[in-house]
């Protein structure tokens, strides 16, 4: 009888040893993905803090009539210049000015009362010191005069009422300034307090800008600033005179307005302008906004530590925008290696490496 092995059992032997090698054979390395670093420096002393704007006046206000009405003149025009006094829309009389004429119609109703009361009250004065009448019928005659003369002087408020009422169908200019507005035409029916125009006092111009929330807070009224006019580049000064409390629901910006000096009285209104503010700030690290993770409170950087393949996330403060860079403070040092580029591509479990600068 023959001994040879069966070639089935050598089969299964040969695949039990290949299976053993597959299992203990190790997985190949990840090739570290390449990422663009930048060794960072700290900036400290002065910086410039730059804020687009609108030349504004400083007193600006929507106009209205007091009265209701009809506009049956426009006497100005969009941009016009005006004064103090002077007249800009007119609503139709006709109403008001019937109700003049019966304030006056009442006024003279109650003049005639009172002086046929009052003589009534002379000619009972005089019979009562003859005793002919009693003493009652004189006090009765005189409060009737008494009452006259008040009546008189009711009807005399209503018509100085009235012909106010009159005044108001003319709009008038409450200071001198230019219109900015025209809210309504001829023809439309208009309610009292209902805006129609809107004037910008002449005198003191503002530059109003919106400030973002990480730069808010260094912001003080009165803070000294340089507004740079875009009609042709003129600086003049300026001085923070209002901030606003609350941020814009919208933009989540906080208006400011910065009061130009004397000279600038003559800066176009609507016209841009930029304001710079000069700052002082302590030690800071400058990255620029590719490197940042998130915004405001949540911003942060990946930073590669040395002999190390595996990035770490540092949280950091912004504390300025300076054109495409952001100023920071936190757990982050001068030296330190950040992600400038694709941190939304990468995290701390992929291994990396400092890009040198080939392209495969």
């Amino acid at each position: 009888m023959s001994l040879r092995p069966r070639p089935v059992h050598a089969g299964i032997a040969c695949a039990v040893l290949l299976f053993a090698g597959c299992r203990d054979a190790a997985p190949p390395p990840a090739t570290p993905v390449p990422v663009r670093l930048l060794t960072l420096r700290s900036s400290a002393g002065q910086f410039v803090e730059e804020h687009p704007g609108v030349v504004a006046a400083r007193v600006e206000s929507d106009l209205a009539f007091r009265v209701g009405g009809q506009i049956t003149r426009r006497l100005v025009a969009e941009g016009a210049a005006v004064q103090a006094g002077q007249a800009l829309f007119e609503l139709d009389p006709k109403d008001v000015q019937l109700g003049r004429d019966g304030a006056r119609a009442a006024v003279e109703a109650a003049r005639v009362d009172a002086a046929v009361a009052a003589d009534d009250a002379a000619r009972y004065a005089q019979l009562r010191a003859n005793r002919v009448v009693a003493e009652v019928e004189l006090e009765r005659r005189r409060a009737a005069a008494e009452a006259a003369r008040a009546r008189l002087a009711d009807a005399q408020a209503r018509l100085a009422q009235a012909e106010q009422q009159v005044r108001y169908t003319t709009l008038r200019a409450p200071a001198a300034g230019i219109i900015t507005g025209r809210l309504v035409d001829v023809g439309a029916l208009v309610s009292p307090g209902q805006p129609v125009a809107r004037l910008a006092e002449s005198g003191a111009r503002e530059v109003v800008i919106d400030v973002p929330e990480s730069d808010i807070a260094r912001l003080r009224v009165g803070d000294a600033a340089e507004v740079r006019l875009g009609d042709g580049g003129s600086v003049v000064r300026g001085t923070v005179r209002e901030k606003a409390a609350a941020a814009d629901p919208a933009s989540r910006t906080f208006r400011v307005r910065v009061t130009l000096d004397g000279a600038a009285t003559a800066a176009r209104l609507g016209s841009t302008a930029t304001v710079q503010f000069r700052r002082t700030e302590a030690v800071a690290i400058r990255v620029p906004l590719t490197a940042l993770l998130g915004r405001e409170a949540d911003a942060a950087v990946y930073v590669l530590p040395p002999n190390a393949d595996r990035l770490q996330r540092v949280p950091v403060r912004i504390v300025g925008l300076d054109g495409d860079s952001a100023r920071v403070t936190g757990a982050l040092a001068a030296g330190a290696r950040v992600v400038v580029l694709g941190v939304q591509r990468v995290d701390t479990v992929q291994r990396v490496a400092a890009w040198d600068g080939r392209w495969p």
